[in-house]
């Protein structure tokens, strides 16, 4: 379809505006309206006759909620789960649709990123709160214009001798390049850009449920469109078209021209296959004046924008935007700040009420054209109102006080508001145990809120991911490079460089999008819920795993590496790499003396303990009576735990005397320290003896 369009002409692009901008004319003035509540601009509609001051409450109730539902749909990245079909099944595709997902969730907050805010952020934001959100995704070429300029003429081959003096290529030029260009790519970062779109300045053209054209509308400087595409006004104020070898300072002539405007209408014109640039203003004579200023094939599978509606009625067909979220609460709110207005014009009145002036009876009446005393009809507050019969006092007149019913109105209205937001997942799990209705009755109540909105956006992602993979395939044609820091369960570092290119973008993968918007206590629901079915033997491991937003692959390695963590080989590694570590220190050292002396009796070297020749000579008759497994001098202590079997002179719990405080326990029993190192294999004590095996209890007195 896309290949047999012609490319738009200048005077085509203008008469669609036109039809367009006038279709659209109703849906650009609602949104126009809410964004007015929002921003507490909306006037009250309170004649002038009920003002006493000119103080408006203007209810901030849309404003608020709007706010609240951008954060809890924004507020956390979405999470994009990437699933293989069943052709594609198997620890290959798995790794592939992985790979995929990190790469995708990292790029789309990369090209995203701009200074005002995070497209996402706005995008959400236009979804809820003007009822529709409309971004585009461009390729940007030039972002590479260094990536591609790396040249293999660049580079010479590394050229060195063998043992034989023949030379031998130990990096080719090529190869160089590749690496060159490959660092560039680093460098430069992704060559697409993620944008945000105002819906008002939007107008799409839909051929069926297809977006099939699309305008978009800006006003840019003058200047600022004439040096882009080199264009000038003649004299008579009409745009026109300058050659590309035109000098840049001419380029400025015309632009300030006296009785033309100082901004441009900028038209971006998108089709199926061509993209076309139009600007237009009116000349000297007040007559429009356009040209077209760029016109290429772009290339794209599809036109690059990318919609995501509010809340929509189900006969509603070609729409640009829906509603709002506090689109029903308009009212609402518009008669609450009508409310809450007159109930101040009221306090304002009786701040400074009115006063009546009474004259007595025999002095000069107030009398006006007609002969009769001059009441006043208005007054303003503190205003003097001139009364009959005559008095000689100033008194505040007395005003009747503000209608209960105004307050009761007031009370219902405001309750009706507060009521109008769907339920939500209870804080307290209580009586929710069992899986099954309760807890999908739970779920869907707490998420029932931002349904329409989150289904939009997950759908628009869906869109958007689909059509970057196809831009990485037919535009980009190489690997893309980006620095992920989220955790490899397989190394438990940081992912680091990644590339995803061509080759990685198959098919034969379901992508889902899922934001995160649920409260704790429904996350806490469904990880009960999918728990319970699997006990149940109602659901398999991958199908719960990817039901709660993580990938299957990774949480079968990430069991694997913690089942290898406990074992006892690798505790004892690690217990050797700490050893390593701290050895130069010297405690390890002191420890391990320690140890060595209460196993063998001997220092390293072979020397006993004080410089005592080998025979024991030196040694306290405590330890010698430890460490042989006897009584100590003085006979044998209290009846304690038993001893280590086959004559081993060493209390069970893998533990060894404590040889400085030795001497001193009472009765010879040891002070028990942690055994430190590995040790000898399948649990055998040096020094003691075959048979003999670690201690597992202390062997002083009444100690475990």
């Amino acid at each position: 379809m896309a290949d047999k369009l012609i490319p738009p002409t200048e005077e085509y692009i203008i008469a669609l505006k036109d039809h367009l901008v006038s279709t659209y004319s109703g849906e650009d003035s609602r949104v126009r309206e809410i964004r007015e509540h929002r921003q507490l601009q909306k006037k009250v509609q309170l004649e002038d006759k009920f003002r006493v001051s000119n103080i408006e409450y203007r209810d901030p109730a849309i404003s608020e909620e709007i706010f609240a539902v951008t954060n809890a749909l924004a507020a956390d990245p979405p999470k994009l789960t990437v699933i293989p079909t069943k052709s594609n099944r198997g620890e290959k595709g798995e790794s592939n649709a992985t790979k995929r997902e990190h790469f995708t969730m990292e790029l789309l907050r990369i090209i995203g990123q701009h200074p005002s805010g995070h497209t996402f952020q706005k995008w959400a934001d236009a979804c809820a709160g003007d009822g529709g959100g409309w971004s585009k995704v461009v390729w940007k070429k030039d972002m590479w214009d260094h990536v591609y300029s790396v040249s293999v003429s660049d580079f010479n081959d590394d050229v060195e001798k063998d043992d034989d003096g023949n030379p031998v290529i130990r990096k080719t030029a090529a190869k160089k390049q590749k690496d060159a260009r490959e660092d560039a790519k680093q460098e430069a970062g992704p060559p697409l850009e993620w944008l945000p779109v105002d819906v008002t300045s939007v107008y799409p053209l839909w051929y069926g449920s297809k977006l099939g054209e699309i305008i978009e509308l800006q006003n840019r400087p003058v200047f600022e469109a004439f040096m882009q595409f080199r264009i000038r006004r003649n004299k008579e104020g009409n745009i026109v078209r300058l050659g590309t070898d035109v000098p840049s300072e001419a380029l400025g002539l015309g632009v300030n021209q006296e009785g033309l405007p100082s901004s441009i209408e900028f038209i971006e014109h998108w089709d199926g296959k061509f993209v076309t640039y139009v600007v237009k203003s009116v000349n000297l004579k007040g007559e429009a004046t356009s040209a077209k200023v760029k016109q290429i094939e772009h290339g794209y599978p599809r036109v690059p924008y990318f919609f995501a509606p509010g809340i929509t009625m189900n006969w509603w067909r070609n729409i640009k935007v829906g509603w709002s979220i506090s689109h029903t609460k308009k009212w609402l709110v518009e008669y609450v700040s009508y409310l809450r207005t007159i109930m101040e014009q009221y306090a304002a009145r009786d701040i400074l009420p009115p006063l009546s002036r009474e004259f007595a009876v025999e002095s000069q009446q107030f009398f006006g054209k007609d002969g009769e005393p001059a009441p006043s009809e208005d007054y303003e507050p503190a205003e003097i109102i001139n009364n009959f019969p005559a008095g000689s006092q100033l008194r505040p007149i007395t005003l009747p006080t503000a209608s209960a019913n105004i307050t009761t109105e007031l009370a219902l209205t405001q309750q009706q508001m507060d009521t109008m937001s769907a339920p939500r997942a209870p804080a307290v799990l209580q009586g929710l145990e069992g899986a099954g209705f309760a807890t999908n009755l739970a779920i869907e109540l707490g998420n029932k809120r931002y349904t329409p909105f989150v289904v939009s956006l997950q759908q628009g992602l869906a869109d958007i991911t689909r059509f970057i993979w196809a831009v990485i395939k037919s535009k980009v044609k190489e690997d893309i490079w980006l620095h992920d820091e989220t955790t490899d369960p397989k190394t438990k570092k940081a992912r680091g460089w990644i590339a995803l290119g061509p080759k990685d973008l198959g098919t034969g993968v379901v992508v889902n999008w899922r934001l995160p918007v649920d409260q704790a206590s429904t996350e806490v629901i469904r990880s009960r819920y999918w728990h319970e079915r699997l006990q149940a033997g109602t659901a398999h491991f991958d199908q719960a795993v990817e039901a709660m937003g993580d990938n299957p692959d990774e949480v079968r390695i990430g069991k694997v590496i913690d089942r290898i963590r406990e074992s006892e080989w690798y505790v004892e590694l690690q217990e050797q790499a700490l050893r390593e570590e701290v050895v130069d220190g010297g405690l390890l050292d002191q420890a391990m003396e320690m140890q060595q002396v209460a196993e063998t009796g001997m220092l390293p070297g072979g020397m006993p303990p004080g410089g005592a020749p080998p025979g024991g000579e030196g040694i306290p008759p405590e330890l010698m009576a430890a460490l042989a497994g006897g009584p100590p001098p003085g006979g044998a202590p209290p009846a304690g735990p038993p001893m280590a079997p086959a004559g081993g002179g060493l209390p069970p719990g893998g533990q060894v005397p404590d040889v400085g405080a030795l001497s001193q326990a009472a009765g010879g029993g040891a002070v028990t320290r942690p055994k430190l190192g590995l040790g000898p294999p399948n649990g055998s004590v040096r020094g003691i003896g075959p048979g003999a095996v670690m201690p597992t209890r202390s062997a002083t007195v009444g100690k475990l």
